[in-house]
């Protein structure tokens, strides 16, 4: 699940690229898309995420020989509400079209956290901003919190919060929660919809 995950970013990024100017990796930890195809482009790199793991995430990328000049490290943690201080303080130009990556972040957070957090995006990017997110079916995270994954969960000090009923009409359900938010639902990719109890997850595109 996780591979077709990425590759649906990926898809989505592509998609997307081409009008934006910067891109905004919200809770950032190892990705490595700053480093990669898109540090040829002409866009602008900001990663997010807690001053813990920016700081390991720096000595990853140092010992890796990668180049970072490009990319922009703002220390917060997205749980907390001040958390876009950091970045309208930095160089970051909201009048500029940008890309909000935000893959792998929401299940830890509290519903009113995602919520908060799509409306700071919502106030601080230019007409034409997206924001790329993936978001879960609440009875997914009552699968994976079961078990070993409540052990792992345990042990990084994480839970699992937020998810969507994704059991009936998981379209219709996503596409309310956008409206809900205030964003606009401009595209997304489910995963397992063949499950009978509804997919897994959706990859999806909300313009700000």
């Amino acid at each position: 699940m996780v591979f077709s995950r990425s590759a649906r970013f990926d898809e989505l990024i592509e998609d997307y690229a081409g009008a934006a100017t910067q891109l905004v990796v919200l809770g950032a930890g190892l990705d490595t898309r700053a480093y990669g195809p898109l540090a040829n482009s002409d866009m602008t790199f900001f990663e997010i995420d807690r001053v813990d793991v920016q700081r390991a995430k720096r000595k990853a990328v140092s010992r890796a020989g990668l180049a970072a000049n490009h990319v922009h490290y703002i220390e917060a943690d997205l749980g907390e509400a001040d958390w876009v201080l950091g970045l309208v303080s930095s160089t970051y130009d909201p009048t500029k079209i940008t890309i909000f990556l935000w893959e792998g972040v929401t299940l830890y957070l509290t519903e009113a956290a995602v919520r908060t957090t799509l409306a700071s995006l919502r106030a601080h990017a230019a007409p034409g901003s997206v924001v790329v997110l993936d978001l879960y079916a609440q009875g997914f995270l009552k699968t994976i919190g079961r078990g070993a994954a409540a052990a792992a969960l345990k042990a990084t000090n994480e839970s699992l919060d937020f998810g969507l009923d994704f059991s009936t009409d998981p379209h219709r359900v996503l596409s309310d929660f956008a409206t809900s938010a205030n964003v606009q639902l401009v595209a997304a990719h489910f995963i397992g919809s063949a499950n009978r109890s509804g997919p897994y997850m959706t990859v999806a595109a909300f313009r700000l």
